[in-house]
């Protein structure tokens, strides 16, 4: 399982910047700004591995939010609940906002400030962090830690440098979609494992 993370982003990434169709950086760019920035519009993989990352986030989210579903018909409220209802909540968030560029565009034009969006996600992820640590600990957290290191290295190149080039562009957001590859196959595995193994109340 871990070879299969940590390596198939990596033989994806390496696929993209080989390919011959189109300029690389076209495909991680949102699609509207392929779009917007393209010499020629448009091309069918413009914002592909963007799209991909949008749905590894949905999955989680829907995996997460099911598997605290099932935890709460079964009568458990405890650790397993929460981590799996904070992973949920984080992951569709996180999904939505990718997909619809709130926290760049839509919520600022409303007059909501980003940091709003950012500390929301500081929230979850601290409700996240606190209600499942001995559960994290207790798994392969080692993929949850490169995966965080990948998405942390993306944004900080994103916070730093403002580089448009197809290095800088296949770097940061080839980060980010290896973070996220690692981020979602580990969610999936953890909470399946939830699902067969969390007890039920009163068992």
């Amino acid at each position: 399982m871990a070879v299969f993370l940590l390596t198939v982003p990596a033989i994806l990434i390496a696929i993209t910047m080989l390919q011959p169709m189109v300029d690389p950086k076209w495909m991680y760019l949102d699609v509207i700004a392929a779009a917007r920035e393209a010499e020629e519009c448009c091309h069918v993989t413009f914002g592909a591995m963007s799209q991909l990352g949008i749905l590894l986030w949905a999955c989680v989210a829907a995996i997460g939010l099911f598997t605290a579903l099932i935890l709460w018909v079964r009568g458990e409220r405890g650790g397993y609940f929460a981590l799996a209802l904070f992973a949920g909540l984080l992951n569709g968030w996180l999904a939505l906002d990718d997909a619809l560029l709130l926290h760049e565009s839509i919520l600022p034009g409303l007059g909501i400030h980003q940091y709003v969006v950012l500390g929301s996600y500081v929230v979850l992820g601290v409700g996240y962090v606190l209600s499942g640590v001995r559960i994290l600990l207790r798994s392969d957290w080692w993929l949850l830690a490169i995966a965080l290191m990948a998405v942390a290295g993306s944004l900080g190149l994103d916070l730093v440098v403002y580089d448009r080039s197809t290095t800088a562009v296949v770097l940061e957001d080839g980060l980010k979609f290896y973070g996220l590859f690692v981020w979602a196959g580990y969610h999936v595995s953890l909470l399946t494992l939830i699902q067969l193994r969390a007890p039920q109340a009163g068992s």
